[in-house]
This record gives structure tokens, C-alpha cells and sequence, in this order.
């Protein structure tokens, strides 16, 4: 057992990143494989995301998260670009690349706050379309805030562009 004072408890910082995805991997890979249910290392080894980073002149400018997942749609789970980079190409050639990644055997989703019109018109330039009118059950909340208050999203999809035989 160890000593409680010799643990050091504090907010994960940005440098933790790499090491916080190493250990999410191997706590994942020691505790879910399990031969009574047929599921194996490589059943949930993480080959199914691809995270992708932006740099510009060596500086990390942006970042993108894509799930290729077994079920429903493939999923572009986020792009960040830092502001002073906005309009300057770098959004759609993270997007390119996911996409690209993904296919175009499967629909792909993407959730966007209602109110990022930027972000809506980025998306529909990508082929996706808003799968629903707002208020008819799938609007959702991206986060709640601290103060009880939720980001409202909406979802886009952009239809699979290779029908399967």
C-alpha cells in the first residue's frame, strides 16, 4: 500500500496528455478483455479513433477527434482550431483527412452547437446536412456548464457517398 503523502493529487495539465492516453490504454486493455464474453484484446484495442493534430511553424494550432464506429454513422467527433487560425485552411484539411480516413461506406455525424453558425455553414460545405428541424427530439446538450446552464447542439450528418453491394 502506499503512503497517502506520497500522493500528490492536482488538476491534470496539458502536458499530462500523452501520459494520460497511455495509461487510458492499458488500464483499458488489463480490464476488459474476457474470454467468458468472447471479447479480446484486439476487440477493444483502440484502432477505431484517430486524433489528429495541426501544426503550423512547429506550433500545435489544431486538433481533431474521429470515431470509425461498428454501429450507426462514423462519427467526427470534434475539430479545434485555435482563432488567429480561423479561415486560414487549416479546419478543412483536419476535416479532409478525418473523412478521408473514415470513408464513404457509412454516414458520418458531427454534433455542432445550434448557435455556431460558422460551424454549421463549415459542415455544409462538407456535404452534411442538419438531420432534423430543431425541437423535434434531436437537439441535445453538448455540455452543462458549472452554472446548470447547457450548449445546446444539433446533428448533422453527411450521407454515405458509396452505396455498399
Amino acid at each position: 500500500m502506499i503512503n497517502s503523502d506520497d500522493i500528490d493529487i492536482r488538476k491534470a495539465q496539458p502536458e499530462d496528455a500523452a501520459e494520460l492516453a497511455a495509461i487510458h490504454k492499458i488500464t483499458w486493455l488489463a480490464t476488459y478483455p474476457n474470454k467468458e464474453y468472447g471479447i479480446s484484446k484486439d476487440d477493444i484495442a483502440d484502432d477505431s479513433v484517430l486524433h489528429l493534430v495541426a501544426k503550423v511553424g512547429g506550433k500545435i494550432v489544431g486538433h481533431s477527434k474521429t470515431e470509425n464506429k461498428n454501429y450507426g454513422p462514423n462519427e467526427l467527433k470534434s475539430i479545434y482550431v485555435l482563432p488567429e487560425y480561423h479561415g486560414k485552411g487549416v479546419a478543412i484539411i483536419l476535416a479532409e483527412h478525418s473523412l478521408r480516413w473514415l470513408g464513404d461506406l457509412k454516414d458520418v455525424s458531427v454534433r455542432v452547437a445550434k448557435y455556431n453558425l460558422k460551424a454549421i455553414s463549415f459542415y455544409k460545405k462538407l456535404g452534411f446536412k442538419i438531420a432534423s428541424k430543431v425541437g423535434l427530439g434531436q437537439e441535445s446538450a453538448a455540455a452543462t456548464l458549472p452554472n446548470g446552464k447547457n450548449i445546446p447542439e444539433i446533428l448533422m450528418i453527411r450521407p454515405k457517398r458509396i452505396r455498399a453491394t
